[in-house]
């Protein structure tokens, strides 16, 4: 995936956001302080991928495109719109064709054909994802811990109340990958 594709994904989401992200910036839930920042964070097979929404919050894509580091201030008052986008039509196809050459160097091709086949069922444990970021707590004291099914769309409010680097993942196991979704890796920076 070049930066030009990255780049256009990131303005794809920005728009979608914004659509989503004008009816949820304000506190929805009743609890705690309404978010300061709120993100767009959409699982696509070969990573997340994130866009601020609202607040000075930023996103920087790692290396090669492949994953991102939702990048917030200690105290911040953190929203994160989780969006699973499978099945969606055009801008899925054409994310998945984009990712497809890194995925087949990655895995070879007799397994991405295995699971382009697996995607393709309707009721298929791959189309979902979670989202699971152990170094907090959501606003009401549970953990992240988040199942986003097919076109589904949850949000999760919490307060960055530590500083530094902290990972989250996908832990959905799948009959495609004994090992889940592995790859489906990013990184919350929480700065001083």
């Amino acid at each position: 995936m070049t930066k030009k594709h990255v780049f256009t994904l990131l303005g794809v989401l920005v728009v979608l956001a914004l659509g989503i992200g004008l009816g949820t910036t304000f506190n929805l839930f009743g609890q705690g302080a309404a978010p300061n920042k709120t993100f767009l964070v959409m699982a696509l097979h070969w990573g997340w991928v994130a866009a601020p929404v609202s607040g000075d919050g930023r996103v920087v894509l790692k290396e090669g495109g492949q994953g991102t580091q939702i990048v917030v201030k200690k105290g911040d008052t953190v929203r994160l719109i989780l969006y699973n986008p499978e099945g969606m039509g055009d801008l899925h196809d054409t994310l998945e064709a984009q990712s497809a050459d890194f995925y087949k160097g990655k895995y070879g091709k007799d397994k991405y054909d295995k699971d382009v086949a697996e995607m393709q069922k309707a009721d298929s444990p791959i189309r979902q994802h979670s989202f699971k970021l152990d170094a907090f707590k959501d606003v009401n004291g549970k953990a992240i811990d988040v199942t986003v099914k097919d076109h589904e769309l949850k949000m999760v409010d919490f307060k960055a109340d530590k500083d530094g680097t902290f990972s989250f993942i996908c832990n959905v196991i799948c009959s495609v990958n004994t090992a889940g979704h592995t790859d489906m890796k990013g990184e919350l920076l929480v700065e001083k």
